[in-house]
């Protein structure tokens, strides 16, 4: 019974927040989404991906796995357009709950294509926030639906927060143990210094 408490205790009380804080929150992240963390780089990097053969077609696991090789050009098209719809919802407060989770499984869906190249990054966490904030009442301020009287709770939950915490530390371990098991730090050797001239010379 100590352990379930303990569980409890660490799960909702590890953060407190106030639904005005979670509203600025929300529009700062809605905003940023839109104009900076959109995955993928732009249509054209879509339109390559699209006409890449099946034969490389190598997912994340996951239910993409079930396709037998890349979307369709139109289905990129359509996953963006409906990050972008649900962007502006959730950073104006409308439907916030809906347009939260439907902005997070749509950002996972399409990272996921991306990722089907064989080079996974780390910002399957954007997809993440939204899909557990939307669980957290961050719509109850500064939001079309608090105005429109859509909020009869104000309370907010804070064991979103606390996942999203242990996720990016999950993240940061397992991209982080395999460098220092590889090397990565030792002196000795020149990976480091490798890699910026790589970055700075190849890639500008």
């Amino acid at each position: 019974m100590n352990k379930v408490l303990t569980f409890d205790r660490w799960i909702s009380h590890s953060y407190s927040g106030t639904p005005e804080g979670l509203g600025i929150l929300r529009i700062i992240f809605s905003s940023f989404l839109l104009f900076f963390l959109i995955p993928g780089n732009g249509i054209a990097h879509f339109e390559f991906i699209s006409s890449i053969p099946a034969d490389f077609f190598n997912p994340p696991p996951g239910p993409l796995r079930l396709l037998g090789g890349y979307p369709e050009l139109i289905v990129f098209r359509f996953l963006r357009l409906i990050i972008i719809l649900s962007a502006v919802a959730m950073m104006l407060g409308f439907f916030t709950k809906k347009a939260s989770i439907a902005a997070g499984i749509s950002i996972l869906l399409l990272q996921g294509a991306v990722y089907s190249v064989g080079k996974v990054n780390h910002e399957i966490l954007i997809g993440m926030v939204p899909l557990l904030m939307a669980f957290s009442n961050w719509g109850a301020a500064y939001s079309v639906d608090e105005f429109g009287g859509q909020v009869s709770n104000r309370k907010i939950e804070t064991w979103p927060i606390t996942l999203l915490s242990l996720f990016l530390a999950f993240m940061m371990f397992t991209a982080g143990f395999p460098k220092i098991l590889g090397g990565w730090l030792d002196p000795s050797t020149q990976a480091t210094q490798g890699h910026l001239m790589n970055q700075y010379f190849e890639n500008g």
